[in-house]
């Protein structure tokens, strides 16, 4: 499925596989329980899929961290600029077996960090999301029918589109509120899904770009930071969230020369 999206995504932008000279990705598998990231089956890395075209790169890198899409888009930009490579494919493919329960801990002993979250059933990112969440709740007064507007009204986009998991299949608040939550107050309805999917991009130059067909959408800007405050693995404090998003959000600005005026759609 990622070389068969890879080569489509190549074609589409009016280029051929041979110009192609990058490759870049973020390929950390992102269930928590006991699968394993193995290359070319449950994840694909930036060295497979060159391979699997059959592209001797000069350029191959996998972005490690959270962000793995625009982290990858990061490390293209970089290449493209600094002339490492002259075309990019910037790709992100998953395979999440559905044979076990997504998320689900099989340890039987649990090492390091792991020994004061695991045995209490503080585990995965559910758990992760689920004491900022908290935090969030009570420090404003929030409600579980407040938050669960933005479940329904993601639902609801989704069921929308003709391809889409969710295709004519909305939620309402009732049905949101009536399932029972798995690590509180996330609920069912506000966790992901074990998917296979590959999503693919091509970056080249803004001078290049100006001779293939399609009109070429600009990276202006990229920012990316993470606290650095030394904190557990899955111990995500609301204020660490809130102090470096806040810390995030500005620098897009100063290296774009855009503002809030020129937005037409946030996506956050």
């Amino acid at each position: 499925m990622a070389v068969e999206t890879a080569r489509a995504a190549i074609e589409d932008s009016g280029l051929r596989v041979a110009d192609v000279d990058g490759f870049t990705t973020g390929a950390l598998l992102p269930t928590a329980g006991a699968d394993s990231a193995i290359d070319g089956m449950s994840i694909v890395t930036a060295t497979w899929l060159a391979q699997a075209l059959g592209v001797n790169s000069r350029f191959a890198s996998g972005f490690q961290g959270y962000g793995q899409i625009p982290g990858s888009v990061s490390l293209a930009v970089g290449a493209i600029a600094s002339g490492t490579a002259d075309v990019v494919l910037l790709h992100r493919a998953l395979h999440n077996p559905k044979r076990r329960r997504y998320h689900g801990n099989p340890m039987t002993h649990a090492p390091g960090a792991a020994q004061w979250m695991a045995p209490q059933g503080y585990w995965g990112p559910l758990s992760m999301i689920a004491l900022p969440y908290n935090e969030y709740l009570q420090r404003y007064g929030a409600t579980r029918e407040s938050m669960g507007e933005a479940v329904v009204e993601a639902r609801r986009n989704g069921a929308a589109i003709p391809w889409s998991y969710w295709h004519d299949r909305p939620l309402s608040i009732e049905e949101y509120l009536e399932v029972p939550t798995i690590s509180d107050p996330v609920c069912m309805f506000e966790s992901d899904i074990p998917v296979d999917g590959v999503a693919a991009f091509v970056l080249t130059s803004a001078e290049r770009a100006k001779d293939l067909p399609h009109r070429p959408v600009f990276v202006r800007g990229i920012a990316q930071d993470h606290p650095t405050q030394h904190r557990l693995p899955q111990h995500w404090p609301l204020d660490d969230i809130m102090t470096v998003g806040q810390q995030t959000s500005k620098r897009p600005w100063e290296s774009s020369g855009l503002t809030l005026s020129d937005v037409d759609v946030p996506q956050l």
